[in-house]
């Protein structure tokens, strides 16, 4: 399915986004509720109700759309998310995620979804990023991409992030290569933690150096985007962690390394991260410093 840009971004009609992402919410809550599933929402204020914002989120899960856009419309926002472009190849989904304002990233070139993304934000849109590139198959943070940063320094939009555990138990990832797709696991009672943040970047500033040469600007830009990323990385790692180390969310019965939803560095049985290399997407540019391993940050 070809397609020019994000029909949001272009100056669609967003009462007619709104009025689809009203009806796939609902269907979505319908089936967590049917489910059992409670949601645990913490630091919801630090989205605001109106205006342009990044939400950075890891990504461990099919159902981390669910998870992370009910929270957002708890604030009485649609959070217009960049997706794998592929998604797209399906009519019917394509037409859907068009609807909802959703936008689509090929990650060999990216840049098409980053204007996207930008004019969402100058829209006073709320933009939600998994900022690892796709799934984190060792369930931590393992890398995380610039470009959400990017955004936020060159609209002026705040830079917020998320983290979330617990949608892994209704929906995880594969862990092979050759491996199909897995398979919803929809379990009873499942409890799903969202925690909410601070920029770990507040008043960062959008302007460069107007006199410095283009080079230096860029440069600067860089270091800029690199330095909010690594803040972002720590504060994501770190809330993530304690998340997965709550009582609710630790192994029930059988050893944990039987559990290969649970992280490794908790004792679970997921892929660690060195193994999960072999999944993992790491475009240009992607900025890693040991989060996942517990290896320590090596000198910038």
């Amino acid at each position: 399915m070809t397609r020019d840009a994000c029909p949001l971004a272009s100056g669609g009609a967003s009462a007619a986004a709104g009025a689809t992402y009203r009806r796939v919410i609902r269907a979505g809550h319908g089936v967590l509720r049917l489910l059992d599933v409670q949601e645990r929402w913490a630091g919801l204020e630090h989205v605001p109700r109106t205006g342009p914002v990044v939400v950075v989120a890891n990504h461990h899960s099919f159902a981390d759309f669910a998870v992370v856009g009910h929270a957002l419309t708890q604030r009485g926002r649609f959070g217009r998310f960049l997706c794998r472009a592929d998604l797209w190849r399906s009519r019917p989904v394509g037409r859907a995620l068009d609807a909802m304002g959703h936008v689509p990233v090929d990650f060999a070139a990216p840049a098409a979804a980053f204007l996207d993304a930008r004019r969402l934000l100058e829209a006073g849109e709320a933009v939600v990023i998994f900022g690892q590139a796709g799934f984190g198959h060792s369930y931590t943070v393992e890398r995380l991409m610039p470009g959400a940063a990017a955004l936020a320094r060159t609209t002026g939009a705040p830079l917020v992030p998320l983290a979330h555990w617990g949608s892994q138990r209704l929906w995880p990832v594969k862990r092979h290569p050759d491996a199909p797709a897995a398979r919803p696991t929809p379990r009873r009672h499942v409890v799903v933690d969202v925690q909410v943040g601070p920029s770990p970047v507040p008043g960062a500033s959008s302007q460069g150096d107007a006199g410095g040469s283009p080079r230096a600007v860029l440069s600067d830009a860089r270091r800029q985007d690199v330095a909010a990323t690594l803040a972002l990385g720590d504060w994501l790692d770190a809330t993530l962690t304690r998340l997965q180390a709550l009582p609710e969310h630790r192994p029930t019965h059988g050893p944990a390394s039987a559990w290969p939803t649970h992280p490794t560095h908790l004792g679970g049985g997921a892929l660690t991260p060195a193994q999960a290399t072999l999944l993992d997407r790491r475009p240009p540019g992607v900025v890693e410093a040991g989060w996942g391993s517990r290896e320590p940050r090596p000198a910038p």
